[in-house]
């Protein structure tokens, strides 16, 4: 298999731990409170994307072509992973749980913002 870059994935998570940090020092209520919020909110949804992204590419040769393997979705590429034990059961589980963190909090978020 190809190797992978994965500069971008780690500046993602690098700005997601930084985010945190910094959220956890601000005041509630603050605009910097705000902000470092919907830095961590991005951050975190930026990291599911890139990884998920990165590990199709690794799933890919395991189907017949790249536009069979370019109709699965998310979910389903981390299944593929398991599948072809990139992934434990424990870490698919884990990344659905995230998925899903991410769909919940993104409609929180609009929500909230009247959309």
């Amino acid at each position: 298999m190809s190797e992978i870059q994965t500069a971008f994935l780690q500046r993602c998570i690098d700005t997601l731990e930084k985010s945190y940090t910094m959220l956890q020092r601000a005041k509630e209520g603050t605009i910097d409170y705000e902000l470092y919020r919907n830095s961590l909110i991005k951050s975190f949804e930026m990291t599911i994307e890139q990884s998920g992204k990165l590990l199709q590419k690794k799933t890919t040769p395991y189907f017949s072509s790249k536009k069979a393997a370019d109709k699965l979705t998310f979910k389903d590429v981390f299944r593929c992973a398991h599948k072809y034990s990139l992934l434990t059961e424990e870490e698919t589980d884990r990344w659905m749980k995230y998925r899903d963190n991410r769909n919940f909090y993104s409609g929180c978020e609009k929500a909230e913002r009247g959309h």
